[in-house]
């Protein structure tokens, strides 16, 4: 590689984040509208803090003008399309991330790719080992997948982060006579009208909480790798 390495990476949210200050800008708008009184606006509030720290804080998720969830990763350096677009590709397998050949668009010649990308699953602190509980035994991983749109160019690489889905999957193994038995479960969640919270019932705050954090933490974890690799991979 050429030993004049220059890297510039650059993370661009369009719009605004979803963040606690947008909930609290919904509320005071419904305030001002007189669509809730000044009672009603207390309670949200307090409910909405209350929510926020038992989950231990809101994330900053980028969004575009629509609330969607939308991350923008760019690089410029001193490499090829070529080298640029070879990089990229190499960071997929060692990253460990997942994609349907039959549904992926892949262009060495223009340097585009356009991916549904699945992240490896993931376990939760207390899904990370089978905890017994009388004779139910659960475990409790996930995975997150992206449209992931790839665009490389002499001297360039801008890669777009859109329309990030949950799976959640609950596997139980559990006494039945003198055998056992294994129940799974999956629920899929978008990120797609997930928050703001403000928009949904108080008691599915937390949970709906829970899943942004865990899609946030996912792709953003993604997004340092990659930029990680990039610049380890290049700069040799």
């Amino acid at each position: 590689m050429k030993a004049s390495l220059y890297l510039l990476f650059l993370l661009s949210n369009v719009g605004i984040a979803q963040s606690k200050l947008a909930e609290d800008s919904v509320l005071q708008q419904r305030l001002e509208a007189g669509t809730i009184d000044t009672n009603k606006y207390r309670r949200e509030a307090e409910a909405l803090r209350e929510a926020i720290g038992n989950q231990r804080g809101y994330p900053e998720i980028p969004v575009d003008s629509a609330g969607n969830f939308y991350l923008v990763t760019r690089l410029q350096n001193a490499f090829s399309r070529e080298e640029n677009y070879s990089a990229t590709l190499q960071w997929l397998v060692r990253a460990g991330m997942t994609y349907d050949p039959g549904q992926a668009y892949l262009d060495p010649q223009s340097g585009t790719m356009l991916l549904r990308v699945m992240s490896p699953y993931v376990y939760s602190q207390a899904g990370k080992t089978l905890i017994s509980t009388e004779e139910v035994w659960s475990a409790a991983p996930s995975e997150v997948s992206w449209l992931l749109e790839v665009q490389v160019s002499d001297g360039s690489i801008v890669i777009e982060w859109q329309d990030p889905l949950l799976r959640e999957f609950r596997f139980e193994s559990y006494a039945v006579f003198d055998g056992v038995g294994l129940s799974i479960q999956e629920v899929e969640t978008l990120y797609e009208g997930l928050l703001p919270l403000v928009n949904h019932d108080r008691d599915e705050w937390e949970e709906r909480l829970r899943k942004a954090k865990l899609i946030r933490d996912t792709l953003v974890s993604a997004e340092d790798n990659l930029r990680d690799h990039l610049t380890a991979s290049l700069a040799n």
